[in-house]
């Protein structure tokens, strides 16, 4: 079981302090280590065992974004995962996480589906919308998020770094095009 079906164990409780945590997950999508770890023994203590989650890390997101932000000032990844969209996009400086990676559907603010954000270390904090697409997503990403771009491309036809179409017979081959990779750091000109 992971975090978030410990939280729902909790979530049917009637503890205030059970009550609380899940209040606070519901509002902020988001409880520190000390906090997940209530989470975890209060769902084992309501009889049911509770595994840990694996850990994805996503440093290399983070450093990814870093290395964008030096030639954009929005940098975004796009990718259309089962007819979804799924976006990745920097928190800004008014927001509750400045500099975190919100994960969204895309639509405008308030009115998107939010999905979970990457913090500044890497850690991915799924909210409850977050789907096993989404998670699956992450997780490739965690893993090689070159090879993640890559497939994408291929598989769509468009780039997940501007989202536009790839019409050239060399960016379809590589996955994403020259002007992303200039931006974003990345290898380009060679079959992938």
């Amino acid at each position: 079981m992971d975090r978030i079906d410990a939280l729902n164990v909790i979530r049917k409780s009637t503890d205030e302090f059970a009550t609380s945590l899940v209040r606070q997950w519901d509002r902020y999508s988001r409880l520190s280590d000390k906090q997940w770890m209530w989470v975890e023994r209060l769902a084992a203590r309501a009889g049911q065992p509770v595994a840990t989650a694996p850990v994805v890390n996503l440093a290399n997101v983070i450093k990814l974004f870093a290395t964008a932000a030096k030639k954009l000032k929005y940098p975004k990844l796009t990718f259309f995962v089962d007819g979804t969209t799924i976006r990745f996009q920097v928190a800004g400086e008014r927001s509750r996480c400045p500099g975190t990676i919100n994960v969204t559907d895309g639509g405008s603010y308030g009115q998107n589906t939010w999905y979970g954000r990457i913090d500044r270390n890497g850690e991915w904090l799924p909210s409850a919308a977050a789907t096993p697409a989404v998670i699956d997503l992450v997780k490739r990403l965690g893993e090689d998020l070159i090879a993640a771009a890559v497939q994408h491309g291929h598989h769509t036809g468009h780039c997940c770094f501007c989202a536009l179409q790839l019409k050239d017979e060399r960016s379809t081959s590589v996955g994403y095009g020259p002007i992303c990779a200039d931006k974003w750091e990345l290898p380009w000109g060679s079959k992938h």
